[in-house]
């Protein structure tokens, strides 16, 4: 995958925007590198957070890799209750790098993403979209296992997030007036705190819930801004959503179990939840000072909302989906299982199944010199070839929660 710090000519072309290139991961290249080489899942982890950070710190939102870093810590100290858990910090960076690595390498993904996206193949605004949708869909979509029955010092992290303290040191060397005016503005909005709640359904209760909403041209509810701004025709509905995220709420997985926070659908939530938190804040002081990127389409919703919703609904395709997900209907999502099911590579066990099993992890995941991805820029597919056939079947029928991914990827 280092092939994407030299992209394909057509990305190279492209013009610079307000002096820098759309396509900034070459920018980087040093740190993601060192990061690909890891041998190590210590090294390995501490390059992915870095890496990590550079990326977050093209959308000012870095702020975010804090979240990353609790949910890496619960899975080296093994405190997730789920038995089968894996890495999701290098997993979702792997994500990020590997969805980059299949849009550039096959054109028709690409060419279907530009489609669903109303942008022109080879174009700036294309990449800059898909790059910011992909955000989402891929790095962040696993930070919702922190509403996954975690510890209170974890949910804390959250709440401190929307507190006028966290909120005006982000701000940095800003007006003091404008500082008083956001603190002001929380202080009169009744934010609850995600802290003293126990029931998974009342964690979705607030979740979705957002008291600025109405003043952000959106809905106060989550749910509801999903289906009334969302994507139109889609195979997977907020409603859709919301049904699997309150069985699961109240039966676990199997409708059988101790009910938690399905942690994509607390994904999706949050990440819309906070991106919107601050808008609202730019809108309501006018736009002011720091909040001028915001304004005349700074703040692009309809992207936010797809992407948001994208990450929020990657746990139910094939599970309580109408079907395997066609492509046609949501390529980012798509994206995001595709790629979500073949990185099974460079992930430490972290749930007890797999602890006390060790060697038949090999089977679940494997070493990345043991796996090896070819593909060429503009072509049909991408082979991904791997030295344990078992795992290459396994990962064959995971992909049947996706209609004809084999269009995209051959396994091998």
């Amino acid at each position: 995958m280092q092939r994407i710090l030299l992209p394909p000519d057509w990305v190279i072309a492209l013009p610079n925007v307000d002096g820098e290139h759309p396509y900034f991961l070459p920018k980087y290249q040093e740190a993601i590198e060192s990061f690909l080489s890891a041998t190590t899942d210590s090294v390995r982890l501490v390059r992915a957070s870095q890496v990590s950070r550079h990326i977050l710190a093209e959308y000012d939102m870095t702020e975010l890799e804090d979240l990353r870093s609790t949910v890496q810590a619960s899975e080296l100290l093994r405190v997730i209750p789920y038995a089968r858990q894996t890495d999701h910090s290098a997993h979702t960076l792997y994500l990020y790098l590997l969805g980059v690595y299949l849009f550039f390498s096959c054109k028709s993904l690409r060419t279907g993403i530009a489609t669903f996206l109303g942008e022109v193949d080879y174009s700036s605004k294309l990449l800059t979209r898909f790059l910011f949708q992909w955000l989402f869909a891929s790095l962040l979509h696993d930070i919702g296992y922190v509403f996954q029955g975690r510890a209170r010092s974890e949910i804390r992290a959250v709440d401190r997030l929307f507190r006028p303290t966290t909120v005006t040191r982000l701000m940095g060397t800003t007006d003091g007036g404008l500082r008083r005016s956001v603190t002001q503005l929380i202080n009169r909005t009744f934010i609850e705190p995600f802290e003293p709640i126990q029931s998974p359904e009342d964690v979705l209760a607030r979740l979705r819930h957002m008291p600025w909403g109405k003043f952000a041209n959106l809905r106060d509810d989550i749910f509801e801004s999903f289906s009334i701004f969302g994507p139109k025709q889609q195979q997977v509905t907020a409603d859709d959503l919301e049904d699997y995220a309150y069985l699961v709420a109240a039966g676990g997985y199997d409708g059988l179990s101790e009910g938690t926070v399905d942690h994509a659908v607390a994904t999706g939530l949050f990440l819309f939840r906070y991106s919107t938190f601050w808008y609202w804040l730019a809108r309501e002081n006018g736009f002011d000072d720091i909040f001028a990127p915001y304004a005349e389409g700074g703040y692009p919703e309809k992207d936010v909302i797809a992407a948001c919703f994208a990450a929020a609904a990657h746990n139910l395709i094939g599970v309580h989906a109408r079907g395997p997900l066609i492509f046609e209907k949501n390529p980012i999502m798509y994206l995001g299982v595709l790629c979500d099911e073949l990185q099974k590579w460079d992930r430490f066990p972290a749930g007890e199944r797999y602890l006390r099993d060790l060697k038949s992890f090999e089977e679940y995941c494997t070493d990345s010199e043991r796996i090896k991805l070819t593909g060429e820029w503009d072509g049909d597919k991408v082979a991904a070839e791997f030295a344990e056939s078992k795992l290459a079947n396994r990962i064959r029928d995971a992909l049947t929660r996706i209609s004809s991914a084999d269009q995209f990827v051959d396994i091998r």
